[in-house]
């Protein structure tokens, strides 16, 4: 029986343990598996704004009446009124304009629609482009355009640059205590928040992009060894409560024996 029930002190102290360790080992994976879900979320959103850019320069730029305007000048194309020109920027977009020399690659921008913190759009290179500006990433397409005069001095270039909408991914990244940071090139821009001590996992974005994007997710730190040693504190503590139970039998045993013993004596 003493052995029984040290036996039962000691499992019970294993079982505790090991599920203090599996839930400690969980909840730690938890964060890091929801900020690995939250990096996919951001990657779809670059792949769709980057979609959407192109699909619109390239209706632009099949637009005719620009490929006549795109051969003039500045202050022609600035003269003409957007109907004229057959295009409107649309909420949340910023559409660009553009002449590139073929001797160079010298780019003149010829006019400029939509508002946001991008300045200028990358004309001089076709293709998708990633660009960090003020507190916003955007996707830029950029399709060339063949000028209806002028052919053999300059190409035509139009750009459309939608921002990416992260907001939401924001939002759960702060709730998690985690962060993402998503660069390009040599701009970078932080979602969420970065925690002290983090965990860094560098995560390549192939869009096809020019450059590409990379995400640096920022994990809050792990407490696997937090959890090992409440593991090990509880079977510490099992195996003492085990120890202390057969202890305490044997000292009731042996006294149980000398007072039997005792009286037999006297009798």
């Amino acid at each position: 029986m003493m052995r029984s029930r040290a036996l039962q002190g000691w499992v019970g102290g294993a079982v505790a343990a090991s599920a203090i360790f599996v839930a400690a080992s969980a909840n730690a994976a938890a964060p890091a598996k929801s900020v690995d879900e939250v990096a996919a979320d951001i990657i779809v959103h670059l792949r769709d704004a980057g979609v959407a850019a192109h699909q619109r320069a390239a209706a632009i730029a099949n637009v005719p009446s620009l490929a006549y305007a795109v051969a003039t000048d500045q202050q022609t194309m600035l003269d003409m009124t957007a109907d004229e020109l057959s295009f409107h920027a649309q909420a949340g977009e910023i559409v660009e304009v553009g002449q590139v020399m073929l001797r160079d690659d010298k780019v003149t921008p010829l006019r400029r629609e939509g508002e946001g913190a991008l300045m200028h759009l990358p004309l001089g290179q076709a293709g998708l482009h990633f660009v960090v500006a003020g507190e916003k990433i955007y996707a830029v397409d950029v399709v060339d355009l063949i000028p209806r005069g002028r052919q053999k001095v300059l190409r035509g270039a139009v750009g459309v640059a939608r921002a990416v909408d992260l907001g939401a991914a924001s939002a759960r990244l702060a709730d998690l205590g985690a962060g993402v940071q998503v660069r390009v090139g040599d701009g970078a821009l932080t979602i969420g928040h970065a925690p002290s001590q983090a965990t860094a996992a560098l995560v390549h974005a192939p869009l096809g992009a020019q450059p590409d994007v990379e995400l640096t997710l920022l994990s809050p730190p792990r407490h696997n060894t937090i959890g090992l040693t409440m593991a090990l504190t509880f079977v510490a503590l099992g195996i003492a409560f085990g120890v202390v139970i057969a202890r305490r039998r044997r000292a009731h045993s042996e006294g149980e024996a000398g007072y039997h013993t005792s009286r037999v004596a006297k009798i």
